[in-house]
């Protein structure tokens, strides 16, 4: 049979209780404030709002320009941003040239730098490539090619479609930013 226990004797064993119950939420709340200010101190990397494209490759000769130009026009639009204004689209241009190429655009740069005029200077500074590298004659070979195109006996359907269409499809392409 159980003894009743005395009213003073309860309340103390309450207060006891309430008391460990108290001191165990304050250690929990102290614990969860230290890890809020270690997470709040750790750096955190921002994510980029844009994809980057990578560095494009030096223009070291003729048969990569095409290659090179559309790469060139994409990084320009994609990463417009982390590039920065016209000046800095003008060296990031000049410094994607093989020694020897930038050799045939140092007077377009001389002169941005010369007038302070930095506004045109990429697409000044591909034209001068453009001048250069394009061949003005590419249309015409390609529709010579297409005329004398025949498909050889090794030759797969679907390989002889992709010449084709390949062929088939060089034309002019815009050449600015």
């Amino acid at each position: 049979m159980l003894l009743p226990l005395a009213p003073s004797r309860v309340r103390d064993e309450l207060i006891s209780y309430f008391n460990a119950v108290l001191q165990e939420r304050d250690a929990e709340a102290k614990a969860l404030r230290d890890q809020v200010t270690l997470l709040s101190t750790v750096p955190t990397k921002p994510s980029p709002s844009k994809p980057k494209l990578p560095d494009v490759a030096k223009l070291d000769r003729p048969t990569t320009y095409d290659v090179w130009l559309l790469e060139m026009q994409g990084k320009l639009r994609v990463n417009s941003e982390p590039i920065g204004d016209d000046c800095t689209r003008t060296y990031y241009i000049y410094s994607r040239l093989e020694p020897k190429v930038k050799d045939l655009v140092v007077q377009q740069i001389r002169y941005a730098e010369r007038t302070g005029d930095w506004s045109s200077a990429p697409n000044v500074v591909l034209q001068a490539l453009d001048h250069i590298y394009d061949d003005p004659n590419k249309i015409l070979f390609a529709e010579a090619r297409l005329k004398k195109m025949k498909m050889k006996d090794d030759d797969s359907f679907r390989q002889f479609l992709a010449n084709w269409v390949r062929a088939r499809c060089i034309k002019p392409v815009a050449r600015t930013i």
